[in-house]
């Protein structure tokens, strides 16, 4: 097994700042865990007794927040990409006894058909595996053989429907990758090419994109920033977060509670508040736009944040995780946040919420046939990797 330090392990494909500041919170953070979580008059309860300990091999790592929950031969199955100490493939643990589902999917490192650097991938089969990097868009099998390599964000290249020297095609832990079958098209993140995070154009403009991949043609989809994002900023909490499915797009900003779900067939959008019962529910906007680090840590620290929302199929149920504003000292010392975790219906509605204990990084959640799993961060042996299981219960 290899050993690693947080910020390589989610570099590139979470953003740095997570690096800075999501582990420094769920390392400090201090929180009991009980047999059960939930409010006692929430319609839903979580058993979190069940655990997960699963052998690994040497050259796995152990943990990788942007991974895919998948069943390959019937097994559940977390694929992670690796890219550490010159590794670079896709590597498939068995969520149930550890070990390798399938053996790594090795992808070369130099030459015409190189994929390196991925920032995402999605596993449709084991003939189809979807990923990206800044530069480009592939497809390959299992075996690793290179299906198509399409270079994107580059203003030399050309393709239907998008200017590179406008837009760029990004697909990472905010926005991560979807085939749509029935389609045939690949689901992906949209920023601007032309503005930084400080200028009002940035905030201009759709934010996700679908790619007919018959005539690899761009269609820009009715997903924006809201417009308040235009007059105030909210630092890296303006983040927007993409959940990308077969009917619906579900959205929302790090910076607020609010959760917008597009509806691909009707193309109305719909908004829920998605509210938490503990923590505020909108963070504070920045009073002057600034590059000092040291500004923006002490308010990313000081305010609440909200992560992608993650679809629970076994249930129809969502998850996500959120970080409380700081209670500590107004100089935004690191320590006092407090990390939850927050279920709702398909439709939205609230079924229960709870704390979540200082060892379990709420940032990768897994659902799984059995339950949700989330990976402790305590390390007891290199050799296995610790994943609570969370088992939802409903009236």
């Amino acid at each position: 097994m290899r050993f690693c330090n947080f910020h390589d392990m989610l570099n590139p494909i979470v953003p740095n700042i997570l690096c800075c500041i999501s582990f420094v919170m769920l390392g400090l953070a201090a929180c009991q865990q009980a047999s059960k979580g939930g409010n006692s008059d929430t319609p839903c309860q979580i058993d979190t007794t069940g655990q997960r300990t699963l052998p690994i091999t040497d050259e796995m790592i152990d943990f990788h927040p942007n991974a895919q929950t998948v069943e390959i031969n019937g097994i559940p199955t977390i694929l992670t990409y690796n890219n550490l100490q010159g590794s670079n493939a896709l590597q498939a643990l068995n969520a149930i006894n550890g070990g390798a589902t399938i053996p790594s999917i090795r992808f070369a490192q130099e030459g015409k058909e190189a994929l390196t650097q991925l920032t995402n991938f999605f596993f449709h089969n084991p003939d189809s595996i979807f990923v990206a990097s800044p530069y480009y868009l592939g497809l390959v099998n299992a075996q690793g053989d290179v299906l198509f390599k399409q270079p994107i964000n580059r203003e030399s290249v050309k393709m239907d429907g998008i200017d590179f020297a406008e837009k760029l095609i990004t697909s990472g832990a905010d926005s991560p990758l979807y085939y749509n079958a029935a389609e045939n098209c690949l689901y992906v993140g949209l920023r601007s090419a032309q503005y930084d995070i400080f200028q009002d154009g940035f905030y201009e403009g759709a934010i996700a994109a679908k790619i007919h991949l018959n005539e690899w043609r761009v269609a820009e989809l009715p997903i924006f920033y809201p417009e308040r994002l235009q007059k105030e900023r909210f630092s890296t909490l303006k983040t927007p977060d993409i959940t990308f499915l077969s009917d619906r797009i579900v959205y929302g900003f790090r910076y607020a509670a609010t959760v917008y779900v597009y509806d691909l067939r009707s193309e109305q959008t719909q908004v829920f508040p998605c509210a938490s019962n503990f923590t505020k529910n909108e963070a504070e906007p920045l009073v002057m736009p600034t590059f000092d680090q040291n500004v923006l840590n002490k308010y990313n620290a000081v305010n609440p944040a909200f992560f992608r929302m993650t679809y629970d199929p076994y249930r129809q149920v969502w998850y996500r995780a959120h970080f409380s504003e700081n209670y500590g000292e107004e100089n935004g010392i690191f320590g006092k946040n407090e990390t939850f975790l927050s279920v709702w219906s398909n439709e939205f509605e609230p079924l229960t919420e709870l704390r979540l204990p200082w060892n379990l990084n709420p940032l990768a959640l897994f659902p799984t046939r059995e339950g949700l799993l989330l990976y402790n961060l305590e390390k007891i042996d290199e050799n296995v990797a610790r994943y609570q299981l969370y088992r939802l219960a409903c009236k």
